[in-house]
């Protein structure tokens, strides 16, 4: 059984490098990859600094990796 993986990464995070989520993302079957540009380690939660709009626009991504397998 596999699973459909959306992994959300803001592109100025300070805590996780880039090159560690594009592993993540190699290694993992039926995974997505969203790089949210000038975000860091919060970038989907605007009240910890993320974008707003990146926060309005996840639930519809989530929606298309579940129904498409595929952002």
């Amino acid at each position: 059984m596999t699973g459909e993986t959306l992994l959300v990464f803001g592109d100025s995070d300070p805590l996780i490098p880039l090159e560690e989520v594009m592993y993540q993302h190699q290694v993992l079957p039926n995974s997505s990859l969203w790089v949210v540009p000038n975000q860091g380690h919060s970038a989907i939660w605007p009240d910890w600094g993320g974008s707003v709009e990146a926060a309005s626009t996840f639930p519809d991504l989530v929606r298309q990796v579940l129904e498409k397998g595929a952002i």
